[in-house]
């Protein structure tokens, strides 16, 4: 795993995770299997930037404009039941909202 890690410049631990999360009932690691899954998980976790709404992004411009980080912007947004925005989602695609 050390090897595979340095051949990646990943850490080893990021390995580890992979194969183990990723192994078959058997206790084997197939690349495209894993790589189904993870576009499986990944597609039931997050809002695309399209998908969010107008009401949501004027509300993200608004509070960077009053100086609140992506992630008290974020924070705030879930208890206010707007739909979500990941902190991630702001902090990168901030320059795309302004």
């Amino acid at each position: 795993m050390r090897s595979i890690a340095r051949h990646l410049g990943r850490s080893p631990s990021t390995i580890c995770r992979e194969l183990q999360r990723n192994q078959t009932v058997k206790g084997v690691y197939l690349p495209d299997t894993a790589q189904h899954q993870m576009q499986t998980r990944r597609q039931g976790a997050k809002n695309q930037f399209e998908q969010i709404t107008l009401t949501t992004v004027t509300q993200v411009k608004i509070r960077l404009k009053q100086c609140h980080s992506p992630k008290q912007i974020a924070g705030r947004l879930k208890p206010e039941e707007q739909p979500t925005v990941s902190h991630e989602t702001i902090s990168v695609d901030h320059k795309i909202i302004l």
